[in-house]
This record gives structure tokens, sequence and C-alpha cells, in this order.
């Protein structure tokens, strides 16, 4: 079992019912000195760390074995998955598990800021139909 902290378009409960095939319950996070940007030529966002930014996002706690497995089928070959420390709304420092940028990749960052409503407004409809085409 892990925690997740998510950043980008698996904050939207359809899009991560569609990638799982569960609906989990997920409360507001955040992630310090870590920031969220727009990757090229992709609608959704990378996560890089960054000293002094904050990124927030949601933690789903005690996701099994099947519902990893099909993130980690879900997310590009680029991202790589770390441990980080993120904080609760109630204070609470927390390990999880999440998706982040590496260094190496960090030419695919477009300095652009994410934003989730800007996605849901633009993307969200198309993004969810190649996720569930996809079989994600």
């Amino acid at each position: 079992m892990i925690d997740l902290f998510v950043y980008g378009t698996l904050q939207i409960p359809e899009v991560f019912q569609a990638v799982t095939g569960r609906c989990v319950p997920a409360e507001p996070a955040r992630l310090a000195d870590h920031a969220r940007y727009c990757l090229k030529g992709l609608s959704y966002p990378g996560l890089i760390v960054e000293a002094g930014a904050v990124t927030h996002g949601l933690l789903f706690r005690r996701l099994g074995t099947p519902e990893v497995a099909r993130l980690d089928a879900f997310e590009d070959d680029f991202y790589e998955r770390r441990t980080v420390s993120v904080t609760t709304l109630a204070g609470e420092t927390v390990k999880a598990e999440t998706y982040i940028v590496p260094a190496v990749s960090n030419h695919l960052i477009d300095p652009r800021p994410w934003c989730l409503d800007e996605f849901r407004r633009r993307s969200l409809h198309s993004f969810l139909d190649r996720c569930r085409a996809a079989g994600a």
C-alpha cells in the first residue's frame, strides 16, 4: 500500500477513476520545494524540484498494488515515481509517492504554470476519451 500525491489531471475524480478503475477519496495536500508547469505540446503538467515553490494537490491514501500498477502504466515514460513529504490541511506530514519530471527531462518543461481549471475547460473531454479508449 502506498500514499500518492497528485498535482495534475489525476486530481479530477473522473480521470482517477478511468485510470484506476476505482473512485477513491482524497484530501488536499501541498508539496514544498516543487513546482508544477506545463509540458511542451501536452495538455497535462509536469512537476520539478524548485526551491521555495509550493504545489497544491490531492493525497490518496493506502492505494493497493493494482491501482499503483495502473497509475504507473498511465504515466509517461519520462516521469519518475519518487517519495516526497507532503503536508495535509490538518498540518500532518505524510510520506507519499508522486510522479516527477527528473532533471534529465527538464527540456520538456514549458515555463508557464499549469492550470487545472483551464485543463477542465479545454482538454478534459478529449483527455477522458483517450483514457477510456486506452483502457487506462
